[in-house]
């Protein structure tokens, strides 16, 4: 569950394996999502674990941005959901 953004009127639900972290930021797992909260019934792996991170998306076809990195740079997103 996330608190919604006005603009949108959809999200998309990035997830990959902590182990990725820093380095990556998600595969497209969920879209378009079109409330503040998705149910994941897939289990990691053994000793390890999933985070998630949330767009917004509008009819537009915008699709907000996957955050900053520690030195202020918008982080890309090569593999947007569709």
């Amino acid at each position: 569950m996330w608190l919604p953004e006005p603009a949108a009127d959809h999200y998309h639900v990035y997830r990959d394996l902590v182990q990725t972290l820093p380095g990556a930021y998600g595969l497209c797992w969920a879209a378009p999502v079109p409330s503040t909260s998705v149910l994941d019934v897939a289990s990691p792996p053994a000793a390890s674990g999933f985070f998630y991170l949330v767009t917004s998306g509008t009819t537009l076809g915008d699709e907000g941005t996957k955050g900053f990195n520690s030195t202020g740079m918008e982080r890309a997103n090569p593999a947007p959901c569709p």
